[in-house]
């Protein structure tokens, strides 16, 4: 077996008994951390701020190998400037497990703060068995390109089929030639994590050039030892954890995982990150450039967030005539309503509410967006690894790790009891719409029937009146305050925003369950509105209301859930 100590400060290795292991895990410099970037490029350049704000992110796996249809721990460090930082610019971290390739087979956006994250990902049951990477960043390490990410080399086993992934991606000495884990001199074997004279043999490893801040002097190894060097099962294990006095380092936090034996390679050493080169790009291992920065995502500052633009479907002449206002309405169970303004070149960005799994979002343009095009950003990177891939292979000893670790997984999904439905666990609080509680509620079953929505209006919803413009009705909500004189209300018909005030007034009444109103002024983000009026139709069906022109629905990504599931 092997304990795992993953933190932001050190490594080392401690034997505490034959067979088993005692290891510190350091985010610095190698560790599968992204390097610091120093800003480059002339100064008057609007982006040469923000080229100066680098994010750091260091990620530890509980071990380094899994079977299919089992769950990757992790714990992510977060540093800016390579500095630990009191508020994180981020406050969501994306972790994906990608191929050699770069094509993600499942990833998962994860809540983020000053002193990291922490999770777990679902390796899906058709994974196939291969080298793999997780890969961990932030939207904003986006701008800097996937040199900044930070990646974790994984080897997945699908003992359920015989194929084997064999991918590539990249050029030059990434990990599996040169200086990559696995051989010549990077961790594995030569002078890497574990062996020869790399750390955890007591050897100083100097940062690789480039690198700034503490990390550039040598880094020094952390002392770790336990009280006796055998423990039986159900016993508590205390660790002594201390640091050099002649080291720049400082305490920091760590976390504790128990592994089989050769299964804890997440103590590789991560993929080597290469700095910024003068001129404002990077130079990958095989000598090949990419651009280093381009402020194309801004942070998620308060939470996960929808950013896109409005272009023109054609004439790229309109695209200052763009719309304006967008409305987005998170449907399901607790139902949510947002807008924005887009800027002068048509792009946005809106932060989502708090929500785990996958929301069904619909957004529409004000006004109708006919002639343009609503296109919303990639919230995962698709950028290929910027390296070459470790080759699939097994040595005897990890084949024998592998196969005891299938028969585990195989074994836990035998006897492990079902899932209980969620639906089933205590009872369900009632939902209060996003706008909080309505100043009036009529239910239209608790009166006659009426022949016309106008109607429904004069007799039953006070403070609701039907208005009349060159001919045209249109719906205007009273109220003491006066300011809501000067804006349009907010009509939603079941969750969905209708601009469309005749085709309202044209809906059959007997199609409508009820009505809410809020008859005083609602502030929503950077939108105003004179009041909300609410729908809810009776079939769910927006009582045969169109929908607006150019909208659609589409399903977007929230937080993973945090719940964690119990270990093998």
């Amino acid at each position: 077996m092997y304990l795992l100590i993953s933190g932001m400060k050190m490594n080392s290795i401690h034997r505490i008994w034959p067979g088993f292991v005692l290891l510190g895990c350091l985010a610095g410099w190698t560790g599968n951390t992204s390097c610091t970037l120093q800003a480059q490029g002339d100064p008057g350049n609007p982006d040469a701020e923000a080229v100066r704000i680098t994010e750091q992110v260091t990620l530890f796996t509980d071990r380094g190998m899994y079977a299919v249809s089992e769950s990757i721990r992790f714990r992510s460090f977060y540093r800016i400037n390579g500095s630990a930082a009191e508020e994180p610019l981020s406050r969501v971290l994306y972790v994906e497990l990608v191929t050699p390739s770069g094509e993600a087979v499942a990833g998962a956006k994860y809540p983020h703060g000053s002193e990291g994250s922490a999770g777990f990902l679902e390796v899906p049951p058709g994974t196939v068995t291969g080298n793999y990477y997780l890969r961990a960043y932030t939207r904003w390490m986006r701008n800097f390109g996937p040199l900044a990410y930070c990646y974790v080399p994984l080897t997945i086993i699908n003992p359920y089929s015989r194929e084997v992934l064999n991918g590539t991606s990249g050029s030059g000495n990434g990990p599996g030639s040169g200086n990559g884990p696995g051989s010549g001199n990077g961790p594995g074997s030569g002078n890497g994590l574990g062996s020869g004279n790399g750390p955890g043999s007591g050897e100083v490893q100097t940062p690789p050039a480039g690198m700034t801040g503490p990390q550039q002097g040598a880094r020094r190894l952390i002392d770790c030892s336990a009280e006796k060097d055998v423990y039986l099962p159900g016993e508590t294990v205390t660790l002594s954890l201390s640091i050099p006095e002649e080291t720049y380092l400082s305490a920091g936090d760590y976390c504790v995982t128990v592994v089989p034996a050769g299964l804890a390679d997440t103590l590789l050493e991560g993929i080597p990150q290469d700095p910024m080169t003068p001129g404002g790009t990077r130079t990958l291992p095989g000598g090949a450039g990419i651009t280093g920065f381009s402020l194309d995502l801004l942070p998620e500052i308060r939470g996960i967030s929808v950013s896109g633009s409005v272009v023109p479907a054609g004439d790229s002449s309109l695209a200052s005539q763009a719309p304006r206002r967008l409305h987005f309405s998170m449907l399901g169970e607790n139902p949510e309503y947002f807008g924005v303004l887009t800027d002068e070149s048509g792009r946005f960005i809106v932060t989502l509410p708090e929500r785990t799994g996958t929301c069904e979002l619909f957004v529409a343009a004000e006004p109708s967006a006919a002639g343009y095009s609503i296109r919303i950003d990639q919230d995962f990177a698709t950028d290929p690894l910027p390296f070459s891939p470790v080759p699939f292979d097994l040595s005897p000893s990890r084949r024998e790790s592998a196969t005891r670790m299938v028969m585990n997984m195989q074994l836990a999904m035998a006897f492990s009891p079902d899932p209980a439905d969620p639906d089933s666990v205590g009872g369900t609080a009632k939902a209060v719409p996003f706008y909080g509680a309505p100043s009036e509620t009529i239910r239209t079953e608790d009166y006659v029937n009426l022949p016309t929505m106008t109607e429904v209006f004069e007799n039953l919803v006070p403070d609701v009146y039907v208005k009349y413009s060159k001919g045209e009705p249109y719906l205007k909500i009273e109220s003491r305050n006066n300011m809501i004189d000067h804006l349009p209300p907010l009509i939603l018909m079941d969750g969905i925003p209708v601009f469309d005030q005749q085709a309202v007034l044209a809906v059959d009444p007997a199609k409508i369950l009820k009505i809410e109103l809020i008859n005083e002024v609602y502030v929503r983000g950077s939108m105003f509105y004179g009041g909300v009026l609410a729908f809810t139709s009776r079939e769910g069906d927006m009582a045969s209301v169109d929908l607006p022109g150019g909208s659609y629905f589409f399903d977007y990504q929230a937080f993973h859930p945090a719940v964690q599931p119990d270990p093998d």
